[in-house]
């Protein structure tokens, strides 16, 4: 009786490893974090060359003269 229930056991153990292999081959979902990812061209672009903002008087929209212009 013992023969068989170790027979048994170790079917269930192959049944189950097949089951976990096949688990393990599909597809994983799950977080990626931005070190795995490419940068993004803006990001690239900006370690070349830094874009510089500078004051056009001509497009100037002013709402108070006593507070500072918002770029």
């Amino acid at each position: 009786m013992q023969e068989k229930e170790i027979s048994k056991l170790l079917e269930e153990i192959k049944k189950l490893k097949e089951e976990n292999k096949k688990l393990k081959s599909r597809k994983k979902y799950g977080l990626v974090w931005e070190e795995e990812k490419e940068p993004e061209q803006v990001v690239l672009d900006c370690q070349k060359k830094l874009p510089i903002l500078k004051e056009v008087k001509s497009k100037e929209i002013l709402t108070d003269k006593n507070k500072p212009m918002n770029i």
